[in-house]
């Protein structure tokens, strides 16, 4: 949960910079993120499908 706040912070930090460098910025923490959660559920899978 950490990992994520501080994520959040760095995107809001680099908005009053210019639009594309912000948005760049923004982009790949969405997707760091995104790709995070994707390893999270495939954790939860097969930890379930371990514990049948």
């Amino acid at each position: 949960m950490r990992l994520h706040l501080q994520k959040q912070e760095t995107a809001s930090e680099a908005l009053p910079f210019d639009d594309c460098e912000s948005s760049n910025v923004l982009v790949s923490v969405l997707l760091q993120h995104h790709i995070f959660a994707i390893l999270e559920s495939c954790a939860r899978l097969y930890l379930y499908e371990s514990l049948l």
